[in-house]
């Protein structure tokens, strides 16, 4: 629940995706791949693969806030399923999870908020687009 800081150099999607990525070893049989991700100022969304040793797959969604503190980068990881705050998601992000599995729960929240949010952007965007106001007109009578 807390966060995680350590010395890193590098794009903070670059450090993240390498913490998130595990190749399976002895010790650690599952393995961990990042299949899409995007930043959104300083909050990162990304599209896990696990699969353990069995070779069962499981895809999820993960919401990651970030930042640097006295030369350190720091991340809190959220999971889809304990229902991240952050909507910002690009839809491909959310598109690709419901490709692989059928959310339920917080992450069935989580994703339509992130629909939602869109829908609201775009409302908003539409609504600038029909108040352009003509600088140049004249009125008469004035």
């Amino acid at each position: 629940m807390g966060w995680t800081f350590f010395n890193a150099i590098g794009k903070p999607a670059d450090i993240l995706t390498r913490e998130f990525t595990q190749t399976p070893s002895e010790q650690y049989p599952s393995e961990f791949k990042v299949i899409d991700q995007a930043m959104r100022g300083r909050t990162w969304y990304a599209v896990i693969q696990s699969t353990n040793q069995d070779g069962i797959v499981r895809v999820y969604g993960m919401v990651c806030l970030w930042t640097l503190r006295r030369g350190e980068f720091g991340y809190k990881e959220i999971a889809e399923e304990c229902g991240p705050y952050q909507c910002e998601a690009p839809l491909r992000i959310v598109n690709l999870l419901d490709k692989h599995s059928i959310p339920s729960g917080y992450a069935a929240k989580w994703r339509q908020s992130v629909r939602d949010y869109h829908v609201r952007m775009k409302s908003k965007k539409d609504a600038k687009k029909r108040l352009k106001i003509d600088l140049n007109s004249t009125f008469q009578g004035v």
